[in-house]
């Protein structure tokens, strides 16, 4: 992978953020609009699942706040894979929260069952937890990598 693919992805990724955010927004509105309780529930459901989008973001800033290599380059990738590691860790904490938030949703709040959509849900989630991580972790590695080869 390169710097520049890495940071399309980054750019590729809040973009899809955004989107969904306005999209959600626009449901919700139309649920108040329409006085439709059910609608509300949904849409406030995946607003609080959208949080994984906001960890991605605090993953890639980890990488963003150094501006030289913090280790010598040989140990560069370690170091970067010890806190992809980390955040992996912290992504399967964070989908369980969610995945638990998502059932007790399900069997209290909304009326007809959509048991379908907690494995929806924990999958996306999932995706866009470790999905985001490891773009973070590449483009911080990628990033110092540069940093590392400039100050030479």
């Amino acid at each position: 992978m390169t710097h520049e693919l890495s940071m399309f992805l980054v750019n590729a990724f809040g973009d899809l953020a955004i989107a969904c955010w306005l999209g959600l927004a626009m449901l919700l509105f139309w649920g108040l609009l329409k006085e439709n309780g059910e609608l509300i529930k949904r849409a406030i459901k995946y607003l609080i699942n959208s949080v994984t989008f906001f960890v991605v973001y605090v993953f890639y800033m980890t990488f963003a706040i150094y501006d030289k290599p913090p280790v010598p380059t040989a140990q560069l990738k370690e170091w970067a894979n010890d806190i992809l590691l980390q955040q992996l860790l912290i992504s399967g904490f964070v989908v369980v929260i969610l995945l638990v938030v998502n059932f007790i949703s399900c069997r209290k709040l909304e009326s007809p069952r959509r048991t379908a959509e907690l494995g929806l849900l924990f999958v996306g989630d999932a995706l866009v937890m470790t999905g985001g991580a490891w773009i973070a972790s590449q483009d911080g590695y990628l990033g110092l990598l540069e940093e590392a080869a400039r100050s030479l």
